[in-house]
């Protein structure tokens, strides 16, 4: 519990620096006690630094909550300002990712606006129930121990999603929850965004601008956006235009991680270090990294696996393997063609080696035929698994993935794996292919003009893929125009092997286990949900 007499010696202890009287102050007398918390509660309503003396010092470090405490820091500071020197009702703060947005605007800002408002109504809105209830509990937690402001809050009518406070409200809710009936005087959209497409970007816009703007509008009230991107079309963009084009009411400010890339000038030092991002961006991939710290989303239509990533993957010294190391473990991936006549797509079958000398993965073969019957398609590629060590297959399951499977068991006793894919899963595969790739850890054999010609049929496929937008807004990657992108399925699915395979993720060729826990770390990257509760092999648990 952080109590009163606790809050009021920091607050003399600040004051000490500047004036020696407050040294001699002593607490233990009522009248000199009493003296002291008037003139800080003077400062908590002064308009214009109430904010920060009350964060100071009221709140505190927050150590009492078992949090590691806030970082009083320039960033913090900046937030400050904005919040009263812009006139501005609707704010839309773009930050990089675990920089303290959500600490800063929903939960000691909400806090704040009900300590100094009697009968404040507030709403917090996250991508999920679960995620803005966990605002609300963090709120709740700091109340608690804190002797001023548990004086203010009516217990009786505490739940997981409201909070009674000073005569007013703290409500938190999903996105796309009803609010109908609700007019606060505060709204804080909190990282609204979803990545399982639960809810598209169009009903997200449709959401704010139908739902959260009129509710607030009777009493004049404040919007709070807070997040980071997801697409170049999502609500920030949105908004983004609107202020382009003289909306107003509206205010955008931008964070991202760096500010100066050839300077190494970060926004936080004390939070991240410009190596710590360089570190990020290795494990994250140039994709997330771009959007999650940088504020950047990749333009519809963009090419996800930029030609320097594909020119710095060619090894001329290797060749495409005849024969299989001994001892070498390998892995495979095929997307299969849905029937075999000669109209119908391809087949590709696409083989990695775990190179453990170099530390890194070495494409090996690839199996690319059309117009083949299922019975030699299953036969081709059994002989190649045999010919790489019985190699770990990982084939998509649908109607014709299971024929395959079910073929490739009972006929020739090989061991695959089966996964189903949504666009979401997909685009999660895509996203740790490209990581590896930036990492160097992928290589594909470039040695005589038969090996040139097989890794320029994959280049080909990979030069071609890029992100495209779904009718309901949603993000989306695929083979650009009439384009085909078995191949790089293929070999987002060997690659998929290896993890989930006879290769645990702690094994992962160059990365260590500290690196792995940090590459795995939810508050950096973004969930990928969905992947492997539908992957019907071994239960490992990857984000």
């Amino acid at each position: 519990m952080r109590t009163i007499r606790q809050i009021l010696e920091d607050f003399i202890k600040f004051y000490s620096y500047f004036n020696d009287d407050y040294y001699n102050i002593d607490l233990d007398d009522p009248i000199e006690f009493c003296v002291v918390y008037n003139k800080l509660l003077k400062k908590v309503y002064n308009g214009k630094h109430g904010n920060y003396f009350f964060k100071r010092f009221i709140i505190g470090d927050m150590k009492e909550t078992g949090s590691g405490g806030i970082r009083w820091n320039r960033l913090l500071q900046k937030w400050e300002d904005i919040r009263y020197k812009n006139k501005h009702k609707y704010l839309l703060i773009l930050c990089a990712r675990s920089h303290g947005k959500t600490t800063k605007w929903s939960i000691m800002d909400t806090i704040y606006e009900g300590f100094i408002a009697k009968n404040y109504q507030q709403l917090i809105v996250s991508a999920g129930s679960g995620q803005s209830n966990l605002i609300i509990r963090d709120i709740r937690t700091i109340v608690e121990n804190n002797e001023i402001l548990s004086r203010l809050a009516d217990f009786k009518h505490w739940s997981t999603e409201f909070l009674a406070f000073n005569g007013g409200f703290i409500i938190s809710r999903g996105i796309g929850a009803e609010i109908r009936g609700l007019h606060p005087n505060r709204v804080v959209l909190d990282d609204i965004l979803r990545s399982d497409e639960k809810m598209s970007a169009n009903k997200i816009k449709a959401f704010v601008m139908e739902d959260i703007i009129p509710a607030i509008r009777p009493k004049n009230g404040d919007l709070v956006i807070v997040g980071t991107k997801k697409d170049a079309t999502d609500i920030f963009s949105e908004i983004e235009e609107l202020i382009k084009e003289g909306a107003k009411r509206w205010k955008f400010f931008k964070f991202p991680g760096i500010l100066d890339l050839d300077k190494k000038i970060v926004l936080a030092e004390d939070i991240h270090s410009f190596e710590d991002l360089m570190e990020m961006k290795k494990t994250m991939g140039t994709l997330e990294f771009n959007k999650e710290i940088l504020c950047e989303a990749m333009a519809e239509g963009s090419r996800i696996f930029p030609e320097e990533l594909l020119q710095l993957a060619k090894d001329r010294d290797l060749s495409y393997e005849f024969k299989a190391e001994k001892g070498a473990l390998y892995y495979a991936g095929a997307d299969l063609a849905r029937s075999g006549s000669v109209s119908a797509d391809s087949t590709a079958c696409l083989f990695i080696k775990n190179d453990q000398r170099f530390q890194r993965y070495v494409v090996t073969e690839l199996y690319h035929k059309k117009g083949i019957k299922i019975k030699n398609q299953v036969k081709d590629v059994a002989v190649l698994c045999d010919k790489f060590n019985q190699a770990i297959l990982l084939v998509e399951e649908n109607n014709f993935g299971k024929d395959f499977i079910d073929m490739m068991i009972d006929d020739y006793s090989t061991t695959v794996e089966s996964i189903r894919t949504t666009d979401v899963t997909k685009g999660d595969n895509i996203r740790r292919l490209l990581v590896v790739l930036e990492n160097e850890k992928l290589k594909f054999p470039y040695c005589t003009n038969a090996d040139k010609e097989k890794t320029e049929l994959i280049f080909n496929e990979l030069r071609r893929y890029v992100i495209k937008k779904t009718p309901a807004g949603n993000e989306k990657m695929e083979a650009s125009g009439h384009s085909h992108d078995d191949i790089v399925d293929a070999l987002s699915f060997a690659f998929k092997s290896a993890q989930v395979g006879g290769m645990t993720p702690g094994e992962l060729p160059g990365i260590k286990g500290s690196e792995l826990e940090h590459m795995m770390d939810l508050s950096m990257i973004p969930k990928m949900e969905g992947d492997l509760d539908s992957f019907n092999g071994p239960n490992i648990l990857i984000r």
